[in-house]
């Protein structure tokens, strides 16, 4: 069923849901359970990011099984609020230091912390490719 399947964080429980993009009809409500204030989401093939505001992280997780393949994917945030993708380059928008950062979404590893600097709570970013 990959390729109609909706991810949807619920904040408030610390949690992702997994639905049927077609129905709407539940997978899984409590997909991946015990994050801190999941924000946003991201898919590249079978990896599911996930940013978690409170704890200043991006983890990452099966698309399939829900489990992690690294918690702690990415840390040292300031208040993660969105992910965008292009290729294999992950863009995380860290609202508490004003910045996008710019990672490496097959290890973690960063590419330039400060890749956008002097903005006030960045929050919504989507990323258009040359295709």
């Amino acid at each position: 069923m990959f390729g109609n399947t909706l991810f949807v964080t619920s904040s408030g429980d610390g949690m992702v849901g997994k639905y049927d993009a077609k129905t709407g009809a539940a997978i899984s409500v409590r997909f991946i359970t015990g994050l801190n204030h999941p924000e946003d989401l991201a898919v590249l093939g079978k990896a599911l990011f996930v940013a978690n505001f409170t704890s200043n992280t991006v983890g990452k997780y099966d698309t399939q099984t829900g489990a992690a393949i690294n918690a702690n994917f990415i840390t040292g945030l300031s208040a993660p609020q969105q992910l965008a993708l292009l290729g294999n380059t992950l863009f995380v928008a860290n609202s508490g230091a004003g910045t996008v950062g710019k990672y490496d979404a097959t290890t973690g590893a960063a590419i330039n912390t400060n890749f956008i600097m002097g903005l006030k709570f960045p929050f919504g970013m989507a990323v258009k490719s040359a295709k």
